[in-house]
């Protein structure tokens, strides 16, 4: 019994490895185009992170500073403060712009006396940063 020859066995091994690797690559880079296109569709929640860098609560003004640091490259838009007083918790009020990358300072007046704050944003329902201001 004669088997095949040396050289129609390279040629077919050849053909046998560039199928594979054209079905491959053509999987790899659907499944890379799908993983871009749902990071895309999340306004870049999955690696959104800020955090109250610093506050400060003047019982005497009821006013209250703070500084969120906003530490990833994402613009966080519809920032809302609660705040949490026991087991009551006020409704949410907007603090009006953007949140870009890096520190920014905020001021609220008439501010009734608080535990904690609350600070969240509507573009991302599972982030959120708070502070008793201590």
């Amino acid at each position: 019994m004669k088997g095949i020859s040396p050289i129609v066995a390279a040629v077919l091994l050849i053909a046998v490895t560039l199928t594979l690797a054209g079905a491959l690559s053509y999987w790899a880079s659907s499944f890379v185009s799908t993983q871009v296109s749902s990071f895309g569709n999340t306004s870049g929640c999955n690696i959104a992170y800020f955090t109250v860098y610093r506050c400060s609560y003047n019982t005497s003004s009821s006013t209250l500073n703070f500084i969120l640091n906003n530490q990833r490259q994402v613009n966080l838009n519809n920032l809302q403060i609660q705040f949490v007083s026991g087991i009551s918790v006020t409704n949410a009020t907007s603090l009006n712009g953007t949140l870009s990358p890096g520190l920014q300072s905020y001021t609220l007046t008439a501010i009734s006396p608080f535990d904690k704050f609350v600070i969240s944003t509507p573009q991302c329902p599972d982030l959120r940063a708070e502070s008793d201001c201590k």
